[in-house]
């Protein structure tokens, strides 16, 4: 009975390469996906907000100083709004094209699914990051509008004090 031998050009053409086996994804970069799906969304939300908050009217006083201010960080809002509106949906795409070819981060995907999971990842963290940044910068211009305002209040207290105090002496 005669050995039949398969020759290594057979054996390669039947054989799969290690990098393109399919592989689970790590539960790090399953949750990176989950968070980068997370933070998209609400990071398109909060730019989708920004960029339709209208400007303010200033005016001369102290007020509109604030007024100014927040301008001023509405408008840095308004510029980068669009493309930070652009990149979080292509991620969204990505990040929702990885949960539809691995059937929900349980089935196993090739290497190129990682990577596109793993890249797609860094966007929505610098986008929520920038979006953060002008709600905070858009909060800490509300805060100094509030003190003004409490300053201002407290000042035409004094000047009413002064003036029934400055009555009840003459």
């Amino acid at each position: 009975m005669p050995r039949k031998y398969t020759s290594l050009t057979e054996l390669s053409k039947r054989s799969q390469m290690y990098e393109t086996m399919p592989v689970a994804m790590t539960d790090n970069l399953k949750r990176s996906v989950v968070i980068s799906l997370i933070t998209g969304i609400i990071s398109t939300g909060g730019l989708l907000l920004i960029s339709n908050i209208p400007l303010g009217r200033p005016t001369d006083d102290i007020i509109g100083f604030t007024v100014k201010l927040g301008n001023g960080v509405l408008s840095i809002g308004h510029s980068i709004a669009p493309l930070m509106i652009a990149l979080n949906v292509v991620c969204l795409v990505l990040m929702v094209g990885v949960l539809i070819v691995s059937w929900g981060l349980t089935n196993e995907v090739r290497e190129p699914i990682h990577w596109i999971a793993g890249v797609g990842s860094i966007p929505p963290i610098i986008t929520s990051t920038s979006t953060g940044i002008v709600v905070f910068m858009l909060a800490a211009v509300l805060v100094l509008q509030v003190i003004i305002q409490i300053l201002a209040g407290i000042f035409v207290l004094m000047l009413i004090f002064g003036f029934f105090v400055s009555l009840g002496s003459s």
